[in-house]
Parts: C-alpha cells; sequence; structure tokens
C-alpha cells in the first residue's frame, strides 16, 4: 500500500509538472441520506502571476467506481459517468478555483447558493450535476463493463444515479479522459485495490476533506461527521486555505501580507551605522526578504 501511494506521489508530481495545472477531489460527502456532494480543487504551483494559469477541463470524467478499485457486484459501481462539457466555460479554469458538484434530487443544505460565473470574483463553483455545463451517459461502467462508451454523452443528462456513492464501499474519481487512468480517487470500505486515498470502514454520515496542501498524501486527509465537519464551497482548514491562496492569490481565506518598517537614520561621519527593520504578518509563511544596499 505505502509503496503504491509513494508511486502515486511522483506520478501526480509529474502530471503536475507535465500539464502545469489539474482537478483534485478536495472534500467527499456522504450527506444526510442522499445529500452527496463532491468538492473539486483546479491545482497547479504557488504562483503571484496575473493572470494565474488556468486548467482546460473539457472531456474530464467524474465518477465512483468504475472496478479500479474494486470489481464485481457489491463495490459501489453504479452505471454510467459525467464529465465537463466540451464547450469555451471550461477551457481555462484559474488554478485555485473551488468546484462543488452535488445531488441535483436531494439537496444537502450546507452547499451555498448555485454559482455559474466565472466573473464574480469569488473562486468557486457550485453546479448541480444536471446542469449544462456537464453531461452524462447512463451505459457504462457497470459491474459487467468497466469501459467508458465514446458517445452517448449528453449535455444535462447529468444525474447523480450515474456517480452514486455506497456507504460501504466505494471511491470517487477523476479521470484526464475516457480512456485516461484515474489519477486521484477518494476510496473507503471495500474499495481497497489500488487506492490513492483510502479510509477503512463505512463511509455512512461521514466526509472526507484533505485539510492539508497535498491530495496525494494520506496523512493530510481526515475522516469528519456529516453535518458538523462539512464544508462544501469553503477551504477544510486553515492549511487548505493557505495552499488555496498559494496558487491563487485571489483565492483562499489567508489575508494579505502586512509588513511594518522602521528605520534609524545612521549618525553623523560616514560610519554608516543607520538600522532598518522589517516584520511581516499574514499571507503565506515563510517569508523571504529581498536587500540592497
Amino acid at each position: 500500500m505505502r509503496s503504491l501511494r509513494l508511486l502515486f506521489c511522483f506520478l501526480f508530481a509529474g502530471m503536475l509538472q507535465a500539464n502545469a495545472q489539474i482537478l483534485v477531489i478536495n472534500e467527499v460527502s456522504q450527506g444526510s441520506g442522499t445529500q452527496e456532494y463532491v468538492e473539486f480543487i483546479v491545482a497547479g504551483t504557488p504562483t503571484c502571476q496575473t493572470p494565474v494559469p488556468c486548467a482546460d477541463l473539457r472531456g474530464v470524467v467524474i465518477d465512483d467506481n468504475n472496478g479500479t478499485f474494486a470489481s464485481g457486484s457489491g463495490t459501489g459501481i453504479a452505471a454510467g459517468a459525467v464529465r465537463f462539457v466540451n464547450v469555451a466555460f471550461w477551457s481555462c479554469i484559474p488554478q485555485g478555483t473551488m468546484i462543488v458538484i452535488y445531488n441535483e434530487s436531494d439537496r444537502n443544505t450546507a452547499i451555498p447558493p448555485d454559482d455559474l460565473s466565472m466573473t464574480d470574483g469569488n473562486c468557486r463553483l457550485i453546479i448541480p450535476i444536471n446542469s449544462n455545463l456537464l453531461e452524462g451517459q447512463s451505459t457504462s461502467p457497470t459491474s459487467a463493463n468497466t469501459t467508458y462508451p465514446a458517445t452517448g454523452w449528453n449535455a444535462g443528462a447529468g444525474s447523480w444515479s450515474q456517480v452514486a456513492m455506497a456507504n460501504g464501499g466505494d471511491s470517487f474519481l477523476i479521470k484526464q479522459n475516457t480512456g485516461s487512468a484515474a489519477y486521484h480517487a477518494v476510496s473507503w470500505g471495500n474499495n481497497s485495490n489500488n487506492t490513492i486515498i483510502y479510509f477503512a470502514g463505512s463511509a455512512s454520515a461521514k466526509v472526507f476533506s484533505l485539510t492539508g496542501n497535498n491530495p496525494a498524501a494520506q496523512s493530510n486527509w481526515t475522516s469528519g461527521t456529516v453535518g458538523v465537519d462539512e464544508t462544501p464551497g469553503a477551504a477544510n482548514s486553515t492549511a487548505n486555505s493557505a495552499w488555496i491562496a498559494s496558487m491563487n492569490p485571489q483565492c483562499g481565506i489567508t489575508t494579505g501580507v502586512q509588513v511594518t518598517a522602521s528605520a534609524t537614520p545612521t549618525g553623523c561621519g560616514a560610519s554608516c551605522s543607520g538600522t532598518a527593520t522589517a516584520t511581516a504578518s499574514g499571507g503565506t509563511a515563510p517569508y523571504t526578504y529581498s536587500w540592497s544596499n
């Protein structure tokens, strides 16, 4: 298990380097009853660049277990899948953007109002799974067929039944396209094969959250209680917020850097005895200082 996770960390780092920005899971909630949702983050490397780099999410597939993490019946393989529609809206989503996709037929009351705008400056999207920004199909994968079809995907045809998560054992995964392997996933229960992030036991009334800055590190994830620890549309911790803000200074809850400076002039003569002091707070530590004489 440990070697698989180490291998994934290397692969994940390589994918970040090769593609610069990718979509990762930030929180998975079983909700109360069927009030499920999944929260994603467009991940990238820390930057102060303006505008920040962006990801092309067109065709990216999101799904529950497709047979990768456990095979056969009773392993949470819901028939079908959902993906991001091939439209201009998804062609350049800035890193640091949070995307919540939820069960449209049983909305979790913790979820903020729908938000389909990338111009309101709040760095998040709140989207029901039957939105026209997503497309779904109900053909496969199934417990008997783990392939993804090339056709039959229809905008606005997404339904939570195509990605519904079983309490006893299931996963939620992301694929770059229908033909690629899952590169990020959160699994639990009997979905114990080829795991990336894994929690033993049932997920009933639980929420799994990234509370650190590495989506591929098990130690950065925590298991919480539905109705208490759910934070859809918001960072999961101070460390999680700082990670988001490091990728996009406009996102996260981290305050801006504040600098207090003071100086003592040099004395008479040419002894160069003056001093200068600068103290920083806020922002994302550690700080670096650039000094010039």
